[in-house]
């Protein structure tokens, strides 16, 4: 393996809960803080595809893989639950099945009327909801209960970036070795996506391809319900604003249990406020098609990864700006512009005097003097 490169699994995933723990820490008392700079680097990523449940792979080590490659499918059992539709609707158990809407094997969507009791001479009516899209399965007349199943799933997962199968781990696991840009962001909400790269969303697409809108202004309430209107798959923006995010169900203070935003996945670069995007992250990811790249945006596991696949990336914008060698404007060091440069990225994070541990990186000066530096004291001579 090339000594430039710095081969990264499981310690991204602690980069990660470090820097989102200085988030927080920053977050809290204010309502828009300042953050850290976007920090990017290229990686040899070992990154894991799991299945939901067993299933099976369709993969081999040594296998090449794009991101529309099916590396394994399963099926999710139904969901089941029951409903007390006797205490719900105030009636005597023996009642329930004149009080159904559905019959039982009726499939019917999440949210739909399955059960009614029209009380006080029909001035006030009860009412029972599906839980969730399926069909009741049953119910007692003796017990008052309905047993509402849900509809299996198959799920299909895509190996979502370009690399190659160095293992699978049968039923569930493989493993995909991939060369990439990473960009690491400040907080994100949503989850996985992944899809083309665009600045702009049309109205009526000419291509059912997946589409991840990047916004150089921050992300507001209208922006976000625009692109889920539009069936974006994702939305990289440098910042939002706190009361916008609460308004939309991603409060960034609120456990992520609590938050209720159903739309496209949101990535922040650079922090929370009306923050723009920085020129350098601007051109990267801009300059020119990048094809699928891939959002990680999962606050209850503290990630928040922008994964660009070397391939859709000029050697210019991908190795050259940013890898080993590229010329330092700036690294926390007392020198003139260009006579630091990167020399590799550091795979453990660095102790700083505030008690915090940051992804960092080494640099070498004109003398080979060496120095290893946060990530974020860096800054790259254009």
């Amino acid at each position: 393996m090339d000594a430039n490169y710095r081969r990264v699994s499981n310690v991204v995933i602690l980069w990660e809960i470090e820097l989102a723990m200085a988030t927080m820490l920053a977050l809290r008392g204010t309502a828009n803080p300042p953050t850290p700079t976007p920090q990017i680097g290229r990686y040899l990523l070992q990154l894991r595809r799991v299945l939901p449940a067993d299933g099976e792979l369709l993969v081999q080590p040594g296998d090449k893989v794009e991101p529309g490659t099916v590396v394994g499918t399963c099926t999710l059992s139904p969901q089941r639950t029951a409903v007390d539709v006797a205490s719900m609707l105030g009636i005597a158990p023996g009642r329930v099945e004149e009080s159904l809407v559905v019959a039982p094997g009726e499939r019917c969507a999440e949210g739909a009327l399955i059960a009614t009791h029209r009380r006080l001479l029909g001035l006030r009516t009860r009412t029972v909801l599906a839980p969730f899209t399926g069909h009741i399965g049953g119910f007692s007349s003796r017990s008052g209960l309905a047993w509402f199943e849900g509809d299996s799933q198959e799920i299909a997962l895509p190996a979502g970036l370009y690399g190659s199968v160095i293992d699978v781990v049968p039923p569930r696991e493989a493993v995909i070795e991939a060369e990439a840009v990473v960009v690491r962001g400040i907080y994100g909400v949503g989850g996985e996506a992944s899809g083309n790269l665009t600045t702009v969303l049309s109205q009526t697409p000419e291509t059912e391809e997946r589409l991840i809108l990047v916004s150089r202004e921050p992300a507001t309430v209208d922006v976000m319900r625009r692109a889920t209107q539009l069936q974006a798959a994702g939305v990289v923006a440098p910042s939002a604003a706190r009361k916008d995010m609460a308004a939309l169900g991603m409060d960034p203070l609120a456990r992520p249990s609590m938050h209720t935003w159903k739309g496209p996945p949101l990535f922040l670069t650079e922090g929370f406020g009306e923050q723009t995007m920085t020129d350098t992250l601007w051109e990267l990811l801009t300059a020119q098609p990048v094809a699928w790249a891939t959002v990680v945006a999962r606050p209850d596991l503290h990630v928040f990864l922008l994964v660009l696949p070397i391939r859709s990336l000029a050697p210019k914008d991908a190795w050259t700006r940013f890898g080993p060698g590229s010329r330092l404007k700036s690294a926390g060091m007392s020198m003139e512009p260009g006579e630091a440069r990167l020399d590799a990225f550091l795979p453990f994070p660095l102790a700083v005097p505030s008690g915090l541990r940051l992804p960092a990186a080494e640099t070498i000066d004109a003398e080979e003097r060496r120095a290893s530096v946060p990530i974020s004291e860096l800054e790259w001579l254009m």
